[in-house]
């Protein structure tokens, strides 16, 4: 989990400028790569949001994690 403050900042990012968020999230060349948003979640909105906040379901996010699937192969002979 990130530490309250960096959980605050990503946040108000969130809050701020949430589409911009969202349209990576459902961008199918990124969800090609990256798959779909993962992580723990609180149950309600968190403090300060309202509930109906329109990006309350990125909000509720305590943790924003995403997974490749690739083989060993790849991993080790790529040109990364």
């Amino acid at each position: 989990d990130p530490n309250p403050a960096d959980l605050k900042r990503i946040r108000q990012e969130i809050d701020i400028d949430g589409e911009e968020y969202r349209s990576i999230l459902n961008n199918k060349t990124f969800n090609s790569v990256w798959g779909e948003l993962q992580g723990e979640a609180v149950k309600t909105a968190p403090k300060g949001y309202a509930k109906d906040h329109p990006h309350i379901d990125l909000l509720r996010f305590k943790q924003h994690i995403f997974t490749i699937n690739s083989t060993d192969k790849e991993i080790l002979f790529s040109q990364l």
